[in-house]
């Protein structure tokens, strides 16, 4: 794990502007429209200004290592652009191994004490860094390294994962669905977000894109391969970030 671009092997916490730049938060801005043949034809134009309402989230993934100190340069940088909302798309602690910044700071804690105290940690220095803001948490393959299991992600992610508008919609869409579960959706304006867990995928008649996450830099056009080239109109946009 050490190929990360701008990485300081000596303090690897040190430079923060590499490690935004490693992270590579990527802002999208999104008009409400894009997604308005799955809902109809939603009257997205305000009344007062006849222009398409735009609004705009941030998502990344992946804050391991140097999260404690990216994650709250991320928080301050998409409150300040008045985003809508965050996305973490999983892999908040590296669990096999300590994370660099815990261990920057406990650098005589025992095993045990880091994985019991990994996530606890990645709340307190990392989403309560958001505030008020909404953050939705998506499973990364992280957080399923033993010692840790889905159940635990869960039982320890549960206030992200069961806020009155994901239980509210979960119900909407499955009245006697009452288990709590990363695989989720919301809807804002005319836009679907599903959060899968794992390959949790449903095959849906409607436009959409995939973003994804776990390498320390961007890609865009992920699932244009080669073996998908002879059917191009079923290539999804697809992003790692």
């Amino acid at each position: 794990m050490r190929h990360h671009h701008g990485w300081n092997d000596s303090d690897p916490c040190a430079d923060i502007s590499h490690g935004v730049q490693m992270k590579k938060l990527k802002f999208l801005s999104v008009l409400l429209m894009f997604a308005s043949g799955a809902f109809g034809q939603s009257k997205l134009a305000s009344a007062s200004q006849g222009k398409v309402k735009e609004w705009s989230f941030a998502v990344s993934g992946d804050s391991r290592n140097c999260g404690d100190v990216i994650m709250p340069s991320i928080a301050d940088k998409v409150t300040h652009d008045g985003v809508a909302f965050y996305w973490h798309l999983g892999d908040y602690r590296a669990i096999y191994d300590f994370d660099q910044d815990y261990k920057a700071r406990n650098p005589n804690a025992p095993v045990l004490q880091y994985e019991t105290g990994a996530w606890p940690d990645f709340i307190q220095k990392q989403l309560n860094a958001f505030g008020d803001l909404p953050v939705y948490l998506g499973l990364g393959n992280h957080e399923t390294i033993s010692p840790k299991s889905l159940v635990e992600a869960i039982s320890q992610f549960a206030d992200w994962l069961e806020t009155p508008e994901l239980q509210s919609q979960r119900l909407r869409d499955q009245p006697s669905d009452h288990l709590v579960k990363f695989y989720y959706h919301w809807i804002r304006g005319a836009v679907d977000f599903i959060n899968l867990e794992r390959t949790s995928l449903t095959r849906r008649r409607r436009t959409g894109y995939v973003l994804a996450s776990h390498s320390h830099f961007f890609m865009d056009n992920v699932y244009n391969t080669v073996c998908r080239r002879e059917h191009p109109d079923e290539v999804l946009p697809g992003w790692i970030v």
